[in-house]
């Protein structure tokens, strides 16, 4: 919990190499510690390394399925990449564990439009 704790505090200061390090060993520690799987999800996307960060958002929902962070940040990062279909799947799932954000209704909202638009022009 440490190691998550100083790579968040890390992570709020731009630090994110840095925090990237305590993330991992964390998940040294305990590889199923969903936080710092999600965490580390967090610095690979801020990073740039979007692909990366998908891998840690799905181990975060294996982990945990109730796990809302994963499938919010997942469908984020899905959604980044045009992977609009699992992107919608995701904030379908956050909405269902977590009913009351505008936020996720929103991202789901603009997914939705994307694939009607993109079903249109075919």
């Amino acid at each position: 919990m440490g190691y998550n704790n100083l790579g968040n505090a890390l992570l709020q200061k731009g630090q994110v190499d840095e925090a990237l390090a305590q993330f991992q060993k964390a998940l040294e520690i305990n590889p199923n510690y969903v936080d710092a799987q999600s965490n580390l999800g967090v610095t690979l996307f801020q990073k740039g390394q979007v692909d990366a960060a998908v891998a840690q958002y799905k181990k975060a929902a294996e982990i945990d399925p109730n796990y809302v962070n994963a499938h919010y940040n997942l469908g984020n990062a899905l959604f980044h990449n045009w992977q609009l279909d699992e992107a919608i799947t995701q904030f379908q799932e956050f909405l269902r564990l977590k009913p009351g954000s505008s936020t996720a209704h929103d991202n789901l909202a603009k997914a939705q439009a994307l694939v009607r638009q993109r079903e249109g022009h075919k």
